[in-house]
């Protein structure tokens, strides 16, 4: 190259040190922007979290309020109450508790209480009582048993064109019969300021719009201008649709024909399952430059959140931190040329001072000559070097000073390129140093990501703490780490998880899990009432807890606390051996991870009440399922328990008169006997028929009962189940009892006890069915419990037997083992019958080797006396004017023909209106009716308005019930107006004499 020596000095000084130094500032810069982007974006899609948390929770609070009202017992009370007979105080206590709900809450618009047509009947807004609003989605899912949110909709004009969210509970009858609903209205502008919390918390211009199934903005928080707009182009179908429904008031369609693309957000929001990663599309808002966003469905409605913000303002610091960055090289660069040009000059200086000396002298002798090998500064030089050969000498003085000279000036440039080399290490050190606080930065960020993922996995609180214990001693250096749950009212900490590689440090200390740690006044204290607490050495904190650490060889402490919604609920202990151990990047990562922890330990909390909710619930169906049927049971045995009685009531009463006669022989006597006591127990049965669906008396009426001859009555009773029908099948069963004497008697119900043994002596045959043995025995003991002992009554067969699952569910109703013979009642009533006695039954048995039932009752210390025998002799009225009136042709028959045994005069009536016309044709004659019996249920007129025309016409006639509910009637309080007496089907002729006595002598007397 023929460049100048100059030129050379610089180009080599430029390529040897500046060219490296723009590489690695470049490579530098591209690393740099790549982090910083990754950075952004995961703060993005963070953001995106936090917000979709946030309106699910703000659903959650107002759909769980609108739940809990629905369920006030005030609310079921006004709508089953009929309008006629609704107290005003009912209407006015719930007004009452409306207006609370919407005063105790600011962005309550109104509460309202609707029908079972969509109408309003009570609101906080009264122009809305008596409006329909079925036309609305969200009451159509109301009317359809179903709670939930609306979306978001304007109301009509006459209410102020308001966007309003709407929050709907049903109300259910016990019949689970929708009744109405209950709605909460609540300002929409209360859900957008929840979402503008969220502005710019990823960056500059960062925003959130929410979108609803149809792609529909429904809230943004930077531009109201675009809400109601959809993001994409809606179907005719689908704007029509939304007309009708007068969503957005009038402007419906104005909004929905002018959408607002932006294709990325409308797709994401109408699909099932949006994709949840990362997006980039032209913004709106943004004059459709390129922005990222990400999208979050909520869990509590179909909507979806995105949180968006522009390619530049994720770019901004990017570019900023790359201008800073080229600067800076730059001005370096401008440096080593500026100081490498003063260098080359100053270096070449003395030689082209020389060149032009020797120059000069040259010129003087033109004879001397030096060969030129180069056309250069050098080759000049030697020149004169060859022309001033002889005047070295002299001129060696000269060439010295020079030469110290150029030295001086060479040291000073080397100093002053020192200097620089030392600025270039300073910062290239200071970039370092940032770079590991940055990457140590994020290696926490990532560990908080991958700790607060591991406990939203769990399901347990020990569980969350030994993930966080864990995970910080193999990722951080922490040589103690502890978790404890503070008690508020014993102000103590509770160690519950300690790590694993603490666990001889907390063996030292005393601090293994369950141990106790009392509350002094240093640093605890503060982090109970909340605050984070560092102590870089703990060797020079005079207090008990840190004292006891130190004991231990640790020297720093971390303290965070666990907090939900400002209250401490545990505290996070970490300490490590040297001083100092925590910088404030790990003091603030042990903060976010304490409240990460404490976030998803509450969750934890929720998610258990409600496990225990749900199983709550379950039991509580389970239960009022099984009650259901048994109601259904009893309604449809109560039914018939009617007829029934009506057909038993003529056998009863001619039983009665067949043994009044005075010819018959002992065997048809006890015949009759056994009939008579059959009628009764059936009767007694049906009675009790309705005990599956209603609660039995508190107080039986007992008596005394003698278990023996009870037993022996059993035997007579079933003959033809054990003995008869067995041998038409060529089978044998072979009854025994084993009847202890002298056993005393007990207090009961004879005809229930009666039952309970006949049911379990039919189980006993049932259970042969190729014969065998069946025995009846009573047994006296002696026990601790009871001072007079108790008596058992056992009946055992030799049948198949039952297995250990059988034996335990025997008991349930509706179990049975018989297939479709089987009702699954009979020991049920069995048991129900023994509770009733305060009695205990017990159940032998094993597969293959028969059955034994086992009931003992406490001998109690006196025997009730039978008042009924102790009585007087019995009055007998005779010669009465009685009208009978009954639907039954039967029973009047025989009703006519046992009264007439008494010598009175009857007259039968077949319905009401037959009955009241004859007695007003009787009531103005010589001899009027002295009674009236009159049955309940009766076509066209029944027993109530017959005693009520006969009493309008005769005020003092005794007006007698003969019905099949009487037992139900008089124990319910349910006695209808104008009845003197009520008597039970079918009926006794001691009652009814006993009746006519005492209203005939009423009568005589008034």
């Amino acid at each position: 190259m023929d460049w100048p020596l100059q030129a050379k000095v610089v180009f080599l000084v430029l390529f040897g040190s500046l060219i490296p130094l723009a590489v690695s500032a470049f490579i530098d810069i591209q690393s740099a922007r790549k982090d910083t982007l990754k950075h952004e974006l995961d703060l993005l899609q963070a953001r995106g979290d936090e917000i979709q948390n946030r309106v699910d929770t703000f659903n959650r609070g107002y759909l769980r309020s609108v739940q809990i009202l629905s369920s006030f017992p005030a609310i079921r009370e006004l709508f089953q109450t009929p309008p006629d007979k609704r107290n005003l105080n009912i209407t006015t206590h719930m007004r009452t508790i409306l207006e609370l709900y919407k005063a105790n809450d600011p962005h309550t618009r109104g509460v309202g209480i609707l029908d079972s047509t969509g109408t309003v009947k009570i609101a906080t807004e009264p122009l809305i009582e008596g409006v329909n609003y079925a036309y609305r989605p969200y009451v159509q899912a109301g009317l359809r048993g179903e709670g939930g949110i609306s979306d978001i909709y304007i109301t009509s004009a006459q209410f102020g064109n308001t966007p309003t969210i709407a929050y709907v509970s049903p109300v259910f009858g016990s019949d689970r019969k929708l009744l109405g609903m209950v709605v909460h209205w609540v300002w929409a502008d209360s859900l957008w300021d929840v979402m503008r919390e969220s502005n710019e918390k990823a960056g500059l211009d960062s925003s959130a719009v929410l979108l609803d199934h149809q792609g529909i903005r429904i809230g943004h928080t930077y531009s109201n201008d675009v809400v109601f707009r959809p993001a994409g182009k809606l179907s005719t179908a689908e704007i029509d649709s939304l007309v009708a429904q007068g969503r957005f008031g009038k402007s419906t369609r104005q909004y929905l024909e002018n959408p607002i693309l932006f294709p990325d957000i409308f797709e994401r929001a109408r699909v099932e399952t949006p994709d949840l990663g990362l997006f980039r599309g032209r913004a709106p808002l943004h004059s459709y430059q390129w922005s990222y966003g990400v999208a979050r469905r909520l869990q509590t409605v179909p909507w979806t959140v995105f949180y968006i913000i522009p390619q530049t303002s994720l770019e901004a610091p990017i570019i900023q931190m790359t201008r800073q960055k080229m600067a800076l090289a730059g001005t370096v660069m401008l440096i080593a040329i500026v100081a490498g040009a003063l260098f080359a000059t100053a270096l070449l200086k003395p030689v082209k001072e020389l060149s032009a000396a020797t120059q000069l002298i040259a010129d003087g002798d033109l004879t001397a000559r030096v060969k030129r090998n180069y056309r250069d500064e050098l080759g000049q030089l030697a020149d004169n070097f060859n022309v001033m050969a002889n005047q070295i000498e002299s001129q060696s003085l000269a060439l010295k000073q020079a030469r110290d000279t150029l030295e001086l000036r060479v040291e000073e440039r080397t100093s002053q390129l020192l200097d620089t080399a030392r600025q270039l290490q300073t910062e290239n050190t200071e970039r370092r140093l940032a770079e590991q606080k940055l990457e140590a930065h994020l290696g926490r960020l990532n560990l908080l990501h991958h700790i607060t993922r591991a406990i939203g996995e769990r399901q347990d609180l020990n569980s969350i703490f030994q993930v966080v214990v864990r995970t910080l001693e193999e990722q951080q250096p922490i040589d103690f780490c502890c978790l404890c749950l503070y008690d508020e009212i014993d102000r103590r900490l509770t160690v519950t998880c300690v790590g694993v590689r603490s666990i001889d440090i907390a063996l030292e200390l005393g601090m293994t899990e369950q141990s106790r740690i009392a509350i002094d006044e240093n640093g605890l204290s503060r982090c109970v009432r909340g605050q984070l607490v560092y102590e870089p050495d703990i060797r020079n904190v005079a207090f008990p807890f840190p004292q006891r650490l130190a004991k231990g060889g640790l020297c720093s402490l971390v303290a965070a606390p666990l907090m939900v919604e400002q209250k401490v609920f545990g505290v996070l202990i970490a300490a490590c051996r040297q001083p100092g151990g925590f910088d404030s990047g790990r003091c603030e990562f042990l903060q976010q991870l304490s409240q990460h922890v404490a976030l998803a330990s509450n969750q934890i909390q929720l998610y258990q009440a409600l496990q225990q909710a749900y199983e709550d619930l379950k039991q509580t169906q389970a239960a009022v399922m099984q009650q259901e049927r048994l109601r259904s049971l009893g309604q449809m045995a109560s039914g018939i328990a009617h007829d029934i009685n009506n057909g038993l009531s003529p056998i009863a009463l001619y039983t009665e008169m067949l043994m009044l006669n005075p010819e018959l022989d002992d065997q048809t006597r006890e015949h009759l006997q056994i009939v008579r006591r059959s009628v009764e127990d059936v009767a007694a049965t049906v009675a009790r028929l309705r005990e599956f669906y209603r609660e039995r008396e508190a107080q039986l009426e007992l008596a005394s009962v003698d278990l023996n001859q009870l037993a022996r009555q059993v035997v007579d009773l079933t003959r033809a189940r054990w003995h008869d029908m067995p041998q038409q099948r060529g089978i044998v069963i072979r009854v025994e009892t084993e009847l202890e004497p002298g056993l005393p008697a007990i207090m009961g119900v004879e005809s229930e006890l009666r039952e309970a043994l006949i049911n379990l002596v039919f189980n006993a045959a049932d259970a042969m069915p190729d014969g065998g043995n069946l025995t009846l025995r009573t047994r006296l003991q002696s026990s601790a419990i009871h001072p007079e002992g108790t008596v058992s009554i056992e009946i055992s067969d030799t049948g198949v037997g039952m297995d250990e699952d059988t034996r335990l569910h025997c008991f349930e109703p509706f179990f049975t083992t018989k297939g479709e013979r089987g009702t699954g009642l009979g020991l049920a009533m069995v048991y129900g019958i023994v509770q009733r006695h305060s009695a205990d039954i017990e159940i032998e048995s094993a597969k293959g080797t028969g059955t034994t039932v086992r009931l003992t009752f406490e001998v109690p210390s006196e025997v009730a006396i039978d008042h009924a025998s102790s009585l007087g002799p019995e009055i007998i009225p005779t010669h009465l004017h009685i009208l009978l009136i009954d639907d039954d042709p039967l029973l009047l028959k025989s009703l006519t023909d046992t009264l007439k045994l008494d010598h009175h005069r009857v007259e039968a009536a077949r319905g009401g209106c037959e009955g009241i016309d004859i007695f007003r044709s009787v009531l103005k004659s010589a001899d009027p009716f002295s009674v009236v019996i009159t049955d309940l249920g009766m076509p066209h007129i029944d027993g109530r308005q017959v005693a009520a025309s006969i009493k309008a016409l005769s005020p003092s006639t005794p007006v007698l019930l003969l019905t099949g509910w009487g037992q139900r009637l008089v124990s319910e309080g349910d006695i209808p107006p104008h009845i003197d007496r009520v008597l039970n089907k079918p009926p006794k002729m001691h009652e009814l004499r006993e009746a006519l006595a005492s209203f005939c002598a009423e009568v005589k007397e008034s």
